[in-house]
C-alpha cells in the first residue's frame, strides 16, 4: 500500500520556486553559505600555517618564547624548556617577569616608555632558571610589532 502512495500521490513538498520574490532570499542564503565556507577554510589555512611555524620554532636551539600585551607568555619552545627547567605546560599563562624573576638595566617602566616612543629596545636582561642559577641574555631586541 505505501508503495502506491510513492507511486501515485503527488509530493507534499516541492523545490520548485513559484513566487518570483523567494528568490532573493535563496541566492542571499547561496552567497552567504559561499562566503563563510571561504573564511573558515581560509582560517584553517592559517592555523595550519602556524602550527607548521611553531614546529619549526620547536627544532632551533635558540631559546624562544612570545608575550603578549599582558606580558603572558603564549608560546614556550622546547629551548626556553631545556634552558629555563619549565616545561611549555607550565610556562605557558604565566606573566614572562615574574616566572623568570628578570632583572632589568633600568627601571620596566622606562624600558616601556622608550618602547612605545621609539618602537623598540635593545639591553641585556637577567633571568633566573627554575633551579635558581641565573643567565644572562644575548642582547634583546623588544619591538612593539
Amino acid at each position: 500500500m505505501s508503495l502506491l502512495n510513492v507511486l501515485f500521490t503527488p509530493p507534499i513538498f516541492s523545490f520548485r520556486i513559484e513566487k518570483l520574490q523567494d528568490y532573493f532570499p535563496l541566492v542571499a542564503f547561496f552567497v552567504a553559505s559561499l562566503a563563510v565556507t571561504t573564511l573558515v577554510q581560509r582560517a584553517r589555512r592559517m592555523e595550519q600555517t602556524q602550527r607548521a611555524q611553531a614546529r619549526l620554532l620547536d627544532l632551533t636551539h635558540d631559546t624562544v618564547f612570545v608575550r603578549d600585551k599582558n606580558e603572558v607568555i603564549t608560546y614556550w619552545n622546547h629551548a626556553a624548556e631545556v634552558l629555563y627547567g619549565w616545561s611549555k605546560a607550565e610556562a605557558t599563562g604565566k606573566l614572562a617577569d615574574e616566572l623568570l624573576k628578570t632583572v632589568f638595566p633600568a627601571p620596566r617602566e622606562e624600558i616601556g616608555q622608550m618602547l612605545l616612543r621609539e618602537g623598540h629596545w635593545e639591553g641585556e636582561l637577567v633571568h633566573t632558571k627554575r633551579d635558581g642559577t641565573e643567565v644572562s641574555s644575548q642582547p634583546v631586541d623588544l619591538a612593539t610589532r
